[in-house]
């Protein structure tokens, strides 16, 4: 049994070591406040929130027992891209100038300045539409912006998608790039960044009562994807990473400001939260009286993830 346990634990580990971290929190809009029963309700979805003045966008998730569940609701019907919810907005209302839904989150943590990300997430067109059109992208932004519709055209989006119309209401839609950042990117927006006058529509339900285009987003994704020729173990090293009794610090040259070693276990309760006070010193850490099982750490710097690992405990 426990030679089946480590080959098991290997698996993991190397499953784990190749993964990229999302920094974006609630990708795919899981995580509820509670569920939704009304138009709106972007805020039931944990984190996210309107950008746009007047736009009310939408949350959708299977606990809903009204219009608003998945994969039937209000704006017709579709399973999500990943999991049980997604939410929607119109990009596009022909009476309206330049009218918008836009929705915003914070990040895990702050982007840093030149290095590389892809941003991915997906879209579907509802049923619900009287159009399509061919725009949709992400904006990154150091502070939390509030579009209105004379403001739309001042910001530059990162990821400008302005190509074909999207007007599948059949499969998801991955809209992707990267970009290089440049240092203090915390907040990320989703939505239609280009004015009425700059996009393309397209008629697709005359008959259609809502005179919009609008879509379901759904697993939403930013990763580093920088090439990283740093060896981490040289400054920040925990191990052994199958351990009893205790787990060892070991860094040097670490930045020190608000620096913290947290281990959580698998349900992301926090089991230790240490403070790192020094640039350079071995720590030791009592694992002994944890139960065993698998635990994963996090060094934060000033709030920013900077090194994430995982231990398992044995007995």
């Amino acid at each position: 049994m426990r030679k089946l346990f480590l080959i098991s634990f290997i698996l993991i580990s190397n499953v784990f070591v190749k993964a990229q971290i999302n920094l974006v929190p609630n990708p795919s809009f899981e995580d509820t406040v509670a569920c939704p029963d009304w138009w709106g309700q972007i805020n039931h979805a944990k984190y996210w929130y309107s950008a746009f003045a007047a736009g009310t966008p939408d949350y959708f998730n299977s606990c809903s027992d009204s219009n608003f569940g998945v994969p039937i609701n209000v704006g017709g019907f579709s399973y999500a891209e990943s999991g049980y919810a997604y939410i929607g907005l119109f990009g596009y209302l022909d009476t309206y100038t330049n009218a918008r839904e836009i929705v915003q989150i914070p990040l895990a943590s702050t982007l840093i300045q030149n290095k590389k990300y892809n941003l991915t997430f997906y879209v579907k067109l509802a049923n619900v539409s009287m159009y399509a059109i061919n725009s949709m992208g992400c904006l990154l932004s150091d502070q939390p912006v509030f579009l209105t519709s004379n403001t739309l055209n001042t910001f530059s989006p990162q990821i400008n998608y302005l190509d074909s119309i999207l007007d599948d209401s059949i499969n998801w839609i991955k809209i992707e790039g990267d970009f290089i950042a440049q240092g203090n990117e915390r907040y990320l927006s989703i939505g239609n960044f280009n004015t009425d006058s700059s996009i393309s529509t397209s008629l697709i339900n005359s008959s259609a009562k809502e005179h919009i285009a609008y879509y379901y987003i759904d697993n939403v994704s930013l990763i580093n994807i920088s090439s990283d020729t740093t060896n981490h173990s040289q400054f920040f090293k925990v191990y052994p990473t199958l351990a009893t009794n205790q787990i060892y610090l070991d860094y040097n040259n670490l930045e020190i400001n608000n620096t913290h070693f947290v281990l959580c276990d698998v349900c992301g309760r926090t089991i230790k939260d240490i403070g790192v006070t020094q640039p350079a010193a071995k720590l030791n850490v009592d694992v002994a009286g944890l139960a065993a099982g698998m635990y994963f750490y996090d060094l934060f710097v000033n709030g920013d993830a900077r090194y994430r690992g995982k231990i398992v405990v044995r007995k």
